[in-house]
């Protein structure tokens, strides 16, 4: 049928996107709405605590509002959850939701993270985009598995910005993200409650170890290469968990950009046959693809940028849902990347 570029919706009223878009919006409309008093290091550093604080608490609000959007879509039930708790707690945000001893998460936590990272790219950053990513994930996915998958989720934002290629991302994440994870958990203002330190040291423990496997051997792939039978790529994402849950999710998004990056750069392709390839991974296949191909396809914006898609791929774009809002919430966030410092 022409492969996924040839999926040009024509629709006056915008491409629909799903929940995962709506509450990353949400997420982006938070970071923008203190753009020009943005906090640069996080409160356990000796930042500006209420600077966070707001941050934090625009950022509850604006994941409770998101709610009036979500009318035919298909939200978790645990992101609905802590919108409830949130907006319940009339303008509190920190312990709203209790610190889980879950050795895994939903995805939600993941998919409305990237921003963060496109917000505060560069080594500098890291402590504060660690910080505001795993509190994002606290406001419904209150555990190790979804605090460190909305700080992968927002680093590969960071490091595609920064031109470093996805093969690398596994030794970045256990050697830069997983240890500021780590630290943020154990010194964060309100704990980790009833779950003890030594349990969240194994909970982090268990979190690297498919990054761990990776790093140690960077041949190491879910499939064999991006065109490989769909059939074959469903059996292989549904043994790691088909995406649903925060570790799978994040794999399968990074597994699927890596494999587009490296096939593009073997056969000498563009942004445009890159991204095809990228739909193919991330988005064909059975498991929960809205948001392994929201992760992905963030992570592949911040790599490219808005403009790189001029064909097919650019038609796809310019009908997609709260488009025009979003690429404003993009300016007012070259704002807080252009304060940090950021290239």
């Amino acid at each position: 049928m022409g492969g996924p570029l040839a999926i040009v919706p024509a629709c006056d009223t915008g491409w629909r996107v799903s929940d995962d878009t709506v509450q990353h919006v949400a997420t982006l409309q938070a970071l923008a709405d203190h753009a020009d008093a943005f906090p640069m290091t996080s409160a356990e550093d000796g930042g500006d605590a209420a600077a966070f604080d707001r941050v934090m608490a625009s950022m509850a609000a604006r994941h409770v509002t998101s709610w009036s959007r979500m009318g035919g879509r298909a939200p978790g039930n645990t992101c609905r959850k802590g919108a409830r708790l949130l907006q319940a707690a009339e303008g509190r945000w920190r312990g709203v939701v209790p610190f889980s001893g879950a050795e895994n998460a939903g995805c939600g936590a993941a998919m409305r993270a990237m921003g963060i990272g496109a917000a505060l790219p560069g080594p500098h950053n890291r402590g504060i985009m660690v910080a505001l990513a795993a509190e994002s994930a606290g406001l419904s996915h209150h555990s190790v598995a979804g605090c460190f998958s909305a700080v992968l989720s927002a680093g590969g934002c960071a490091l595609a910005s920064e031109g470093v290629p996805a093969s690398e991302w596994p030794a970045r994440f256990v050697d830069e993200l997983l240890p500021l994870t780590r630290r943020h958990l154990l010194r964060r203002k309100g704990g980790t409650g009833d779950v003890p330190a030594a349990s969240v040291e194994e909970l982090v423990r268990l979190a690297a170890r498919p990054w761990e496997a990776h790093r140690a051997d960077p041949t190491l792939r879910l499939r064999p290469a991006a065109a490989q039978r769909a059939a074959d790529r469903d059996e292989a994402f549904r043994a790691v968990g088909h995406g649903w849950d925060a570790v799978s999710s994040v794999l399968i998004a990074w597994d699927a950009l890596q494999a587009a990056q490296a096939q593009a750069a073997e056969e000498g392709l563009g942004a445009e046959e890159e991204w095809g390839l990228l739909l193919r991974a991330s988005a064909a296949h059975g498991g929960d693809s809205d948001s392994t191909a929201t992760i992905a396809g963030a992570w592949f914006g911040a790599a490219h940028g808005a403009e790189a898609l001029r064909g097919a791929g650019g038609r796809q774009a310019a009908a997609v849902e709260f488009r025009a809002e979003i690429l404003a919430l993009a300016e007012r966030l070259d704002t807080v990347a252009a304060r940090s410092g950021a290239p």
